[in-house]
């Protein structure tokens, strides 16, 4: 069964720090990419300048534009084509929108009713030597979080019902009841 549901998503990420009173940033604060989550193509926060080998210390600037198109495929199965665009950079001073990395590609979502499964694989548009075509990427995601998200945006503030509607059931009033006995 197809349904007619076409979506158009992006998302921006600009992220911009110095450390206090000129002190450097620490590990754990900077910015990374590269990933499911930000360049899809390029392993798990590989994007940015390297310095030995493979070790990416991160930055203190980072910029990530993602594009996905998703489309409907048969009853639990979506497809998507995406563009991953971004880099990381060592200092503010050093942030360019010229200087990018840039990934492409396509994915398959499953959707159940308690899970939604994501396998994507993205191709480096910019390959270097030495690097690999690309990267496979799959993961789960919690179903309810998109079902509450549902919920919420179907309530309607101020609404009223329409006039045909039934009356919401009577509660009952609550009794009290005492438990034991007490001295007259």
């Amino acid at each position: 069964m197809l349904r007619p549901r076409l979506v158009y998503a992006t998302a921006v990420r600009v992220g911009l720090g110095t450390g206090l009173g000129g002190q450097e940033i620490p590990l754990s604060e900077r910015f990374f990419a590269g990933g499911s989550t930000t360049i899809r193509g390029f392993p798990q926060n590989s994007v940015g300048p390297a310095t030995i080998g493979t070790v990416y210390p991160g930055g203190n600037a980072m910029l990530v534009l993602n594009n996905e198109l998703r489309f409907p495929m048969i009853n639990m199965f979506d497809g998507v084509a995406f563009v991953d665009v971004g880099n990381v950079y060592p200092h503010v001073s050093d942030f360019s929108l010229s200087n990018v990395r840039s990934a492409a590609g396509f994915g398959l979502r499953v959707r159940t009713p308690w899970l939604l499964l994501r396998l994507d694989y993205g191709f480096k548009l910019d390959r270097r030597p030495g690097e690999s075509v690309g990267r496979l990427f799959f993961s789960i995601a919690h179903h309810r979080c998109r079902q509450s998200f549902r919920r919420l945006s179907s309530l309607r503030i101020g609404s009223k019902a329409p006039p045909d509607a039934e009356p919401p059931p009577a509660v009952p009033p609550v009794r009290k009841y005492r438990t034991g006995t007490a001295a007259r």
